[in-house]
Formats: C-alpha cells, sequence, structure tokens
C-alpha cells in the first residue's frame, strides 16, 4: 500500500505514528521505505512491509469532516464490505451513512459530566435524580460530606436528612421518576 505525508499508520501494527517522507527505495532496491515521525517528534525510517493505516475509530457526538461538509457521528462503526462506516448527521438535521475511510476528526465530542451515583446493593442511584417510593411519596437525595442524605414530600436534603440506605430498607423499592 502506498502512503502519502501526514497519513497516521501503525509500525508492527502497535504504534502510531505520522509519515513525513517517502516513498523511497532502499539500497539496490530491496525495500520501499518511509520516515516516520513518533509522538515524542523522533524521526526514522521504516520499511513499508511495517506500515498499516491506523483505524480511524470516531464516538458518538464527534465532529468530523468528509470531502467539504462537517457532521456530528450519531452511531458508529459498522462493519460494512468495503470497510467501517459510521451514522452521520448533518447540521440540518439529516442522517447520512459514510464510510470511516472519508472521515477526519474536526473534534472529539465533550466529555459528559459523570452524575453523582451512590450503589447500595448492587442498584446506582443518580442523586441528581428524583425517585418514588413504595407509598408514592417522592424523594430527593443529594451528597453531604461524602454520604448520600434524602428527604421525601418535596423538602430539600440535608445533612441531617435520612441516609440513601435508610430510606431504601424502609420505603423501598425506590423508582426513578
Amino acid at each position: 500500500m502506498t502512503y502519502k505525508v501526514g497519513d497516521r499508520v501503525t509500525v508492527c501494527g502497535t504504534r502510531e505514528v505520522e509519515v513525513t517522507y517517502g516513498p523511497v527505495k532502499s539500497t539496490f532496491d530491496r525495500y520501499v521505505m518511509y520516515v516516520v515521525r513518533e509522538d515524542g517528534g523522533t524521526e526514522r525510517t521504516v520499511k513499508e512491509s511495517d506500515l498499516s493505516s491506523a483505524p480511524r475509530v470516531f464516538g458518538k457526538g464527534d465532529r468530523v469532516k468528509s470531502l467539504r461538509e462537517s457532521y456530528t457521528v450519531e452511531a458508529g462503526p459498522f462493519d460494512g464490505i468495503g470497510g467501517d462506516w459510521y451514522a452521520v448527521k448533518a447540521d440540518e438535521g439529516k442522517v447520512y451513512s459514510s464510510g470511516g475511510m472519508y472521515l477526519t476528526l474536526v473534534s472529539r465530542a465533550p466529555e459528559a459530566e459523570a452524575p453523582d451515583v451512590e450503589t447500595y446493593y448492587d442498584i446506582v442511584y443518580d442523586l441528581t435524580a428524583t425517585y418514588r417510593d413504595r407509598d408514592g411519596d417522592i424523594w430527593r437525595f443529594a451528597r453531604f460530606g461524602g454520604a448520600a442524605r434524602g428527604e421525601y414530600g418535596g423538602s430539600a436534603p440535608s445533612e441531617n436528612s435520612s441516609s440513601l440506605w435508610y430510606a431504601v430498607d424502609n420505603y423501598g423499592p425506590l423508582t426513578k421518576v
């Protein structure tokens, strides 16, 4: 396979590098070689047979470009006959399919902030959510000094409120509303 300057490739399937020069034939035309730059800035020559295209993996919410248009990745990658493909959404809202080889990354999706959760008896409770107990009362929870505390009936939780485990043991099951 022929690579061009700027291509991201892997060396022996392990580390990703950038092609900076080539192709060049070695002495006596035994090998085709490329100059590659590692992440630290070091450049070296590598035989073409040791190179492979770096996988292009995009995630949901990433901004990508295909030809002249920008899109947002909605789903993928999916296996296809010609390689991986993605469902991408145009700014006007229409969804298209695009081969991964035709997409370039513009920006990664912003990292979602992890919700404040508490696990009790292998059930994960989102402390920012509202819950209904077995009697129909509404509970709200918050963290105080590392402990999950909650109140029912519309009151805001405080550091003196019931613990999450107390609410679950005495009024559970709690169902997310």
